[in-house]
């Protein structure tokens, strides 16, 4: 969607609760294109991106204890690079 198009309230948009968030987020099928095709690139860096991210979250002393341990830190990467390949795909089914 073209940047200079000012933002709908949700409300406005007809369709679904879905279609309104995706609207309100400026999220089309030009969007969804851009996203699917990005999608291989995105992919790769994500572990790296994973291991950073819960690399940081372990230096936090409020959250560090959050995490547990290595097999549960394992396990919050792999579902965490599981919902951001979902975000990516390109793919909003409801």
């Amino acid at each position: 969607m073209p940047r200079d198009v000012p933002l709908q309230p949700a409300e406005a948009v007809a369709g679904s609760d879905q279609q309104r968030g995706l609207a309100y987020l400026r999220i089309d099928a030009a969007a969804c294109q851009r996203l699917h095709r990005l999608q291989p690139v995105v992919n790769a860096a994500l572990p790296a991106i994973a291991d950073r991210f819960y690399a940081y979250i372990s230096r936090q002393p409020e959250l560090a204890p959050l995490l547990g341990d290595a097999a549960n830190i394992a396990r919050l990467k792999r579902t965490q690079t599981e919902h951001w390949q979902d975000l990516f795909c390109g793919s909003f089914d409801e």
